[in-house]
């Protein structure tokens, strides 16, 4: 059977949701050793099954599977048959020479020589079961040098699963797990020794439903709730109150889950115990899913239509731009690449500023450091990688004539007093957490700052509708582009 098995015989084999939790355990040096201390904690049926994905030689046969299964009670087998099954309470072990990717209930094998990834083993697999298991899926990150896994950590969390890793000072090899620590991307740090019990514990949580109720204990829920909104607010100053229930409802159980709680009202009291809880739930509520050059036709898009504005911009001298939102600033940079590019060839250009922002500081300053792992290959156009940023170790840096194109600033778009006299605002993929008469407000503010026939950049699921006075809409079906009407209809 070829290694990348068509969508046809996945659809085959009828893939039905998998029903229990799944663990990915990532490691390299040092990595067996810590397996050796976690793995003898678990019980014969834990109720979840885990993938282990180890830096193995390519070359060479390897032994890791029955190493394993020496200190573990639950029966170990390497992955060499595509796709495999994986069953509850098992153990998987990637073999060499591949790459393991996760879909529902299947695992399946890719070369990793392959070049269609640039992606380590780690980060591979910890993409994949973010998004197959969501809520279902844990990722644990051992011993090891580098920084494979810290990615796949940060897509875990984004779709709601956790994250574990080996307390540095426990690992033989500590840099891979301070990496993910240094990057915010550990939910939980723990000795080896501990891993197995907290496992059991988070996997539980899992499968047990948050308990919401009806009637009285409903209204007791959405109470409590409330507060809890109101103690972050408190405590970090960001009201999320406008945002819609669905999307703090699922960051929420997040929490619960890491907690071992099972509804909101025992949360609220173990908030009010804890003054840095509040902290947490709010960087969990500000989890921002982004990426160079995301949806790649809509920026296509963006380019043709903003190409003639770049022109006009030579009249007054310069281009403004607002990335709202900005998060750890790809798409602020891939903004200012597509306006660079725009000016690249004019004869006398205009200068180009973009201001970027957003009210998470510590995204702000990945931002301003410009430093991003080398798999933005994947996503920033060969042309545009080699004249913007630089090769720096196993990461890119941001040329400085572009980072010199950005102000990123701390800035609530909520509340703080918008930009203005702008040509363009950029946000993308953040009204779609808002309830309605804040996106209102928002979009109210985006067309204050637009002169009229300024350009609005929003992401594909989102529109303007709920001011629809403000703006009319130039594309479809990739990404939304509107250009602002007439500043009287601000009124």
């Amino acid at each position: 059977m070829p290694m990348n098995a068509p969508n046809t015989l996945k659809a085959e084999m009828g893939m039905a949701s998998v029903t229990f939790p799944l663990v990915g355990i990532g490691a390299s040096a040092g990595g067996l050793a810590a397996l050796e201390r976690l793995l003898p904690g678990l019980p014969a049926q834990p109720g979840f099954s885990i993938v282990v994905i180890m830096h193995l030689l390519p070359d060479h046969p390897s032994q890791c599977a029955e190493a394993l299964q020496r200190f573990s009670k639950l029966p170990v087998s390497q992955v060499t048959q595509h796709p495999t099954e994986v069953l509850v309470n098992h153990i998987y072990v990637i073999a060499p020479g591949t790459l393991l990717k996760v879909e529902d209930r299947y695992l399946f094998i890719d070369e990793a020589n392959a070049g269609h990834t640039t992606l380590g083993a780690i980060d591979y697999f910890f993409h994949s079961l973010a998004l197959s298991h969501r809520q279902r899926a844990v990722g644990v990150l051992l011993s090891g040098m580098g920084h494979d896994g810290c990615g796949g950590l940060a897509a875990l969390r984004e779709q709601g699963g956790s994250t574990i890793v080996q307390l540095p000072q426990d690992a033989q090899f500590g840099t891979l797990p301070q990496a993910a620590i240094k990057a915010s991307q550990a939910d939980i740090i723990l000795p080896a020794n501990d891993i197995a019990a907290r496992l059991l514990m988070l996997c539980n949580a899992a499968v047990s439903p948050v308990l919401v109720g009806d009637g009285t204990e409903a209204e007791a829920e959405a109470q409590a709730l409330q507060e809890v909104l109101e103690m972050v607010h408190r405590h970090t100053g960001h009201d999320f109150r406008h945002y819609k229930r669905p999307t703090i409802q699922r960051r929420l159980e997040r929490r619960l889950h890491l907690h071992g709680v099972h509804n909101v009202a025992a949360y609220r009291t173990l908030m009010a115990n804890d003054g840095d809880e509040a902290r947490r739930l709010m960087k969990d509520l500000l989890i921002g899913v982004t990426g160079f050059f995301r949806d790649r036709q809509a920026f296509e898009k963006l380019r043709e239509t903003v190409q003639p504005a770049v022109l006009e911009a030579r009249t007054k001298g310069e281009f403004r731009a607002w990335a709202a939102a900005c998060s750890t600033g790809q798409e602020a940079y891939s903004l200012a690449m597509l306006l660079a590019d725009a000016a690249r060839n004019m004869s006398d250009p205009p200068r180009i500023h973009i201001f970027a922002s957003d009210i998470d500081e510590q995204a702000l300053g990945v931002a301003r450091a410009g430093l991003y792992p080398a798999t933005i290959q994947d996503e920033v156009p060969q042309e545009s990688l080699e004249r913007y940023f630089v090769r720096s170790g196993k990461q890119y840096r941001v040329r400085q004539p572009l980072r010199e194109l950005i102000t990123f600033a701390s800035h609530n778009l909520l509340r703080d007093p918008p930009f203005s006299d702008l040509d363009l605002v950029s946000c993308r993929n953040f009204m779609i957490y808002l309830d309605r008469a804040m996106q209102r407000h928002v979009l109210q503010r985006f067309h204050f700052s637009l002169g009229r026939g300024g350009m609005l950049f929003l992401g594909s699921a989102e529109t303007a509708g709920a001011c629809r006075n403000c703006f009319h809409r130039l594309t479809a079906r990739t990404g939304y582009t509107a250009r602002a009407s007439s500043r009287n209809s601000r009124r």
